[in-house]
């Protein structure tokens, strides 16, 4: 999944007396202000659950990651926020023989067995979401600098 800021033709204006060195630096600080508010966003879930059944390793707090800021065309600059799948994927709970499933979007936005023993059982069996990925979205959005949009791109893979 990966987070993209873009400096669009309307941040033309925004961005009119400042170099293309000035206009990079200003998506690296973005950049690293939405990587903090993804770090916050997750740190505050895991701080609301403890679990019982399983020990948490943080890696998808370490899969967490920046990208550089690059050129897609003349007047438009993107970087990524990543969440990389080799940290984001993890062996179920249940045992080898049930799929890998992707921690952060799993518990964004939720899940539901619909059969075995687990099924109803709150956090085995079903979880209603946290909103991990909105949550994010609406923190950035609220102070973001004008010009600058943020583009959500997740291939729907929740299960490996």
């Amino acid at each position: 999944m990966a987070r993209r800021n873009n400096l669009s033709e309307g941040l033309q204006s925004y961005l009119q007396g400042m170099t293309e060195e000035q206009a990079i630096k200003t998506l690296q600080q973005e950049g690293r202000r939405l990587k903090y508010i993804a770090l916050k966003v997750w740190r505050k879930y895991l701080s609301d659950y403890q679990p019982k059944q399983y020990v948490r390793t943080r890696d998808t707090q370490r899969g967490i990651k920046l990208g550089r800021v690059r050129k897609i065309s003349p007047y438009v600059y993107g970087i990524d926020l990543k969440y990389e799948n080799d940290l984001m994927y993890h062996d179920s709970v249940f045992g080898k023989n049930y799929p890998k499933g992707h921690s952060l979007m799993l518990i964004s936005e939720g899940w539901e067995v619909k059969k075995g023993k687990h099924k109803d059982i709150y956090m085995f069996g079903y979880f209603e979401g946290a909103d991990i990925i909105g949550q994010i979205e609406r923190e950035y959005n609220k102070f973001k600098p004008k010009g600058i949009t943020l583009e959500t791109q997740w291939t729907g893979k929740f299960l490996k």
